[in-house]
């Protein structure tokens, strides 16, 4: 039963596809009467002239802006430069790092200094290797403090929760008698003294 199913469908198919290619044979036989063959080297200067024009119209790149190669098509066309990216100062990046900030206060979005206290939204004059750089104070976060330089428009990020030297993270959680974390089903006992 499945065999016969199977050869049903075939034919079928095989049937759909004739009868598509018979519709598409009789479109093609018209395109082939519209391109006249003619060798070029037996044609004048203005006939092959005409000739070319004629066929450049009929091919697919006449209607596209650009090329394969990204060129415009038109050969007055204006060429577009683009503007490269500004350098990236490497000074800013290295004098944000080198700031040392003593306290963070995200609620007040301020930050300490050594004893100068700084707002979100000031600007921040930073001399660093000689050289002067106007650093506004993009935001005040718990993690990091976001700096930006007014003279590049260039943002640093300085990251606030990076342990001193010599201290390491903890890999797993350390359990403390009598207390237990409140996602554990164990429960431990309670000591009561007297």
């Amino acid at each position: 039963m499945d065999t016969k199913v199977i050869i049903a469908a075939v034919i079928i198919g095989s049937s759909a596809m004739q009868a598509s290619a018979n519709a598409t044979g009789e479109t093609k036989s018209e395109e082939k009467s519209q391109f006249n063959a003619v060798d070029a080297k037996f044609m004048d200067r203005e006939a092959r002239t005409k000739w070319l024009a004629k066929m450049r119209v009929s091919l697919p790149m006449a209607s596209r802006a650009f090329g394969p190669f990204g060129y415009s098509q038109t050969p007055g066309a204006i060429v577009k430069r683009v503007q490269s990216a500004p350098k990236r100062s490497d000074a800013f990046a290295n004098a944000i790092k080198a700031i040392k900030v003593t306290a963070v206060m995200p609620g007040q979005d301020k930050f300490v200094i050594g004893s100068q206290e700084f707002r979100e939204g000031e600007l921040l004059p930073v001399i660093f290797q000689g050289k002067t750089l106007n650093v506004n104070i993009v935001s005040v976060r718990m993690d990091y403090i976001l700096f930006k330089d007014m003279s590049s428009g260039e943002h640093a990020k300085l990251q606030m929760n990076q342990l001193p030297s010599g201290m390491t993270k903890a890999s797993e959680m350390t359990t403390v008698p009598g207390i237990t974390p409140v996602n554990r089903g164990k429960r431990e006992p309670l000591v009561i003294s007297q």
